[in-house]
């Protein structure tokens, strides 16, 4: 991971959040995936005043312009992962913390664990291959539990 001091924040987010993203999702088209799933974020706009959220929009983009058969944006606000036993205190402290923060921020923007997040997709994959969805599609929180709690019914 490069660390120096000349990349920016901005260089971080175009990296992880686009090149890796649309490198692979070109990858995936070249070895003739029909299928591909990302995560994203809702804010996520060509006009955002937040960076991240702006490269996101990019990445959709550069995305949606890959000719898959299939495409599935997953749009989380934030992404909750707790402490496990096996974290130092300190690593656990943090977690926790951030954790119980986003709690507290409005119904709309709470976050999700990463666990449901990955329920969601592993069920709109299922449902893809039963040929009830098609082209592309983008889930937002509700939607993403909409699905969780469809297949516990």
């Amino acid at each position: 991971r490069d660390r120096s001091p000349s990349r920016g924040l901005g260089d971080v987010y175009k990296r992880q959040d686009y090149y890796y993203v649309v490198g692979s999702a070109s990858i995936a088209h070249l070895a003739s995936v029909p299928q591909f799933s990302v995560i994203s974020r809702p804010t996520a706009n060509a006009k955002a005043s937040f960076l991240l959220s702006k490269v996101k929009w990019k990445m959709q983009q550069a995305v949606q312009s890959i000719d898959f058969k299939g495409i599935s944006i997953f749009q989380p606000y934030h992404l909750m992962k707790p402490a496990v036993c096996n974290d130092n205190w300190i690593k656990k402290l943090i977690q926790n913390t951030i954790a119980l923060i986003v709690r507290l921020l409005p119904a709309k923007q709470k976050a999700m664990k990463v666990e449901d997040v990955a329920n969601a997709m592993k069920i709109e994959f299922e449902m893809r291959i039963n040929g009830k969805i098609e082209k592309t599609a983008f889930y937002k929180p509700n939607e993403m539990l909409e699905l969780i709690l469809e297949k516990k019914r």
